[in-house]
């Protein structure tokens, strides 16, 4: 007769936390971090339900006139904020945009490519969310999301 103490034993116990631990993980894998986007997307979290976050805008007009829409042009910089950003075009299925930080550096351009897949939802270049509405090789119209 076996007891848990004998070799038998000690090798099932420690092969079943061993299956277990590497279940765990895998859960945490498939069920960790999520986007930080998506939550600001979710309305619970934009109307002020929690204290840390104010309240956001009652009507449909005021939203709309807090997302500030704008247009790209190849080649060409814009201000937005403390950033200014350059659209260089559509180049592997991706927009391409130089951007320089006016406050860490403003004669260095960082390069962001976004897969159009994405920039069609919500993508960040730097503090600041986007939303691609529509893309050509020659102009980029975007949608400024600010966080509020």
């Amino acid at each position: 007769m076996a007891t848990i103490i004998g070799s038998k034993g000690i090798a099932i116990l420690f092969f079943s936390l061993v299956i277990g631990l590497f279940g765990y993980f895998i859960y945490f894998l498939v069920m960790g971090n999520t986007d930080p986007a998506y939550y600001w997307q979710n309305p619970a979290y934009r109307s002020g339900s929690t204290p840390l976050q104010p309240n956001a805008p009652v009507s449909q007009q005021v939203a709309q006139t807090i997302e500030s829409r704008l247009i790209l042009l190849r080649n060409e910089s814009q201000t937005v904020g403390k950033l200014k950003i350059t659209y260089l075009g559509i180049a592997d299925g991706s927009l391409r945009f130089d951007v320089n930080i006016l406050d860490l550096d403003p004669n260095f351009a960082y390069r962001y490519t976004v897969p159009l897949a994405r920039a069609k939802k919500r993508f960040r270049i730097a503090e600041q969310y986007f939303q691609a509405q529509a893309t050509s090789q020659r102009k980029v119209r975007l949608i400024h999301i600010p966080l509020q």
